[in-house]
């Protein structure tokens, strides 16, 4: 991932490894509100993602 979101990833970018084995999808649910991306009633997303993958949190280590 490049960039820093408008302000919402820590930029300079971070790599960043989970010592507790995360959801990977929280990395996603990052950039998706970094990217301002809402639920379809217009409030911040709740969930992503499905079966194994859903997460209910992103990943703060990488967000500003």
């Amino acid at each position: 991932m490049a960039g820093g979101g408008g302000g919402f990833l820590k930029h300079p970018g971070v790599h960043y490894r989970s010592t507790t084995a995360e959801n990977t999808s929280t990395v996603l649910m990052s950039v998706l509100k970094a990217a301002g991306v809402t639920a379809p009633d217009g409030t911040p997303l709740a969930t992503f993602g499905a079966g194994g993958g859903l997460v209910t949190n992103s990943c703060t280590p990488i967000e500003a």
